[in-house]
């Protein structure tokens, strides 16, 4: 799928990336019968892809409102925290209970951490709302790629793929949208309640539309049963194994690194960041040492390898940019006066831009990989620039445009970068190779966010919101990540050269 709203293409996706899409053929899918039973797995996807937007929209109210402006970098991390658990936690927990339950128990936890978020009197009430719609949403998004192998003919894949683009695509316009409107109102928990009641009557619906028959030990269409198409990558391990110490160590990490950002000591943040660094080592360290299942492929202990580069530089140029993600809504209503809807579209733009480039560059031929990944990757890194020269300044259509160009950066080398990946390792490592994409994605953002919240409140927000501290905040949380962009975009150059 191609990646809107910063969330990277599935496995299922991925790991036929080597091959040349089908053309779609729209009259098979309409009379397949199937069409409803595909909507229904969509809306997960609405509820996820919508998410980040509305938060974008409506931070700026949620933080004058209970306050916890020294706590932005954790809205993110602990969303992200809560989709990279949930994303190695869902392929297991279908292949013992059947699509149905996973997506319900996704569903019922997200409709939890709305409630949470909702009735929230204090910023740490709302954190571990956010986590657990992150469980939740990363969950939604997991059961429907697994289900679109599983309740699917092969045949109309291509389409629903699609389709599955244009609901991303959707959620980009009507996110910001849908939070301003709750803005306007002055009533930014009603959002959360909004979504909250949508993911409780999926969770409902979904014993009446999705079938039966998924469950353990039982058929799918396909004849097999249904762990059978559950590959370890999904699983994040080997079959039928949590990789729950792994995921431990990354979690801890996150959280260690995250708050190193708010404590007032000085050598309590140095431990705890360098604490969390470590933890980041020590989890690839613990992964890499299994004889199998592994949850990233074996082949990044190759130096200068092609998988190696492909990872280092999607984790780089993905913890890089989010910043403007966390820090950007606010920074422009603060120091640009712009309302909570004209602020949502603006951050919406990097995910337009991210659609468009993808879509436009789908059908390359595979001589001009080279040019369009070394483009792509400069482009995010100019971007990146853009920010920290425009973010204070403006002028406001150049802020737009940056972010436009970050988001075209990110989708001409996305897929490229995943079918060459796939392609650089062994044959049964494809799948985890495929699904190492999205797993380092989410890992880069929940990192990006916990330092680039230690970053802010280093630069003044640890005292509050104004004016002056978001004009210096504005400069250093992109100007920090420069160098972490240039590692990505050298990793780039390195990998698309072979």
């Amino acid at each position: 799928m191609t990646k809107v709203n910063r969330q990277g293409p599935s496995p299922a996706q991925a790991s036929t990336a080597k091959t040349p899409a089908a053309r779609p053929n729209w009259r098979a899918l309409l009379q397949s019968g199937v069409l409803l039973r595909f909507i229904f797995l969509g809306l997960g996807i609405w509820l996820h892809a919508a998410d980040e937007l509305i938060i974008s929209t409506l931070i700026t109210d949620i933080v004058g409102d209970i306050g916890g402006i020294e706590l932005l970098g954790w809205n993110l991390a602990l969303y992200e925290l809560g989709s990279i658990l949930a994303g190695a936690a869902m392929g297991l927990q279908i292949a013992r209970t059947g699509l149905r339950t996973g997506f319900a128990m996704s569903a019922l936890a997200y409709a939890a951490g709305c409630t949470i978020s909702a009735l929230a009197p204090a910023m740490e009430v709302m954190l571990l709302g956010r986590l657990a719609q992150g469980f939740g949403g990363g969950g939604l998004v997991a059961v429907a790629f697994i289900a679109v192998e599983k309740l699917f003919d092969r045949s109309i894949w291509p389409q629903l793929f699609a389709l599955l683009s244009a609901i991303w695509g959707v959620s980009a316009f009507l996110g910001p949208l849908i939070g301003g409107l709750f803005a306007q109102a002055d009533w930014w928990r009603g959002a959360f309640w909004f979504f909250g009641i949508q993911a409780a009557a999926l969770a409902a619906a979904a014993y009446i539309i999705i079938p039966a028959q998924h469950v353990t030990g039982a058929p799918d269409n396909n004849g097999s049963a249904p762990g059978a198409g559950l590959s370890s990558a999904q699983n994040g391990s080997a079959p039928g194994v949590f990789p729950a110490r792994r995921l431990a160590v990354l979690a801890v990490s996150i959280i260690a690194i995250a708050w190193s950002g708010i404590t007032d000591n000085l050598t309590a943040a140095i431990v705890a960041g360098c604490a969390g660094l470590a933890g980041v080592f020590a989890f690839l360290a613990i992964d890499q040492n299994r004889a199998a299942g592994h949850i990233l492929p074996s082949a990044i202990r190759t130096r200068g390898s092609t998988a190696r580069n492909s990872l280092v530089m999607v984790f780089c140029l993905a913890a890089s940019t989010v910043s403007f993600a966390v820090f950007g809504p606010v920074l422009l209503r603060v120091l640009h006066q712009l309302s909570a809807l004209e602020t949502g579209y603006v951050i919406a733009l990097e995910s337009i831009g991210w659609s468009v480039a993808a879509i436009a560059l789908a059908n390359q031929p595979e001589h001009r990989e080279k040019l369009i990944i070394r483009t792509g990757a400069s482009l995010v890194l100019i971007a990146l620039t853009g920010f920290a020269v425009t973010m204070v300044s403006g002028p406001v259509w150049l802020i737009c445009m940056f972010a436009v160009l970050m988001g075209a950066g990110f989708g001409m080398f996305w897929s490229f970068i995943i079918r060459r990946l796939v392609e650089a390792v062994d044959e049964d490592e494809r799948s985890i190779a495929a699904a190492s994409i999205p797993l380092v994605q989410r890992i880069a953002y929940a990192l990006g966010a916990a330092v680039a919240g230690l970053v802010a409140n280093s630069a003044g927000f640890s005292g509050g919101l104004s004016a002056q501290t978001s004009q210096i905040v504005a400069i250093w949380v992109f100007v920090a990540f420069i160098p972490v962009a240039i590692i990505g975009v050298f990793a780039g150059f390195k990998m698309s050269a072979r």
